[in-house]
């Protein structure tokens, strides 16, 4: 049965096997990140590796500076503006470091460094967006 099967495979594992990572995508829009009326919001403009977890909390936090620059501001395009150039920083920051990570955790660098960079984001994304 299915338990079997598992731990066959487990048992032939071992320092010589190999690991097969799929391809990672990540991409990071160049600014504007709207036209018109319309803008581009989490993954559209953001999308990232998952080392970091972060990806659905950064489209959550679009959503709500969004929502303040729109009750900031008079004019929809002053408004989306001000949101791109309010969450670049913030999002170049996840999907760069988290790439980042990725490639030392993937090429067998040293994890200390990851582990390191990881804390250094984490302790970034505390503060007030």
């Amino acid at each position: 049965p299915y338990g079997g099967s598992i731990a066959r495979l487990r048992d032939q594992l071992g320092g010589q096997s190999l690991v097969t990572y799929r391809p990672l995508e990540w991409y990071l829009q160049s600014p504007p990140w709207y036209q018109g009326r319309i803008v581009l919001v989490g993954d559209a403009v953001h999308g990232t590796t998952p080392h970091m977890a972060a990806g659905a909390g950064l489209g959550v936090e679009d959503a709500l500076v969004l929502a303040q620059e729109l009750a900031a501001h008079a004019s929809v395009t002053e408004a989306l503006a001000a949101f791109t150039a309010r969450r670049l920083p913030r999002a170049q920051l996840i999907v760069e470091n988290s790439v980042r990570i990725g490639e030392i955790e993937m090429s067998g660098g040293d994890q200390r460094q990851a582990t390191q960079m990881l804390g250094t984001t984490i302790a970034q994304l505390q503060q007030p967006f």
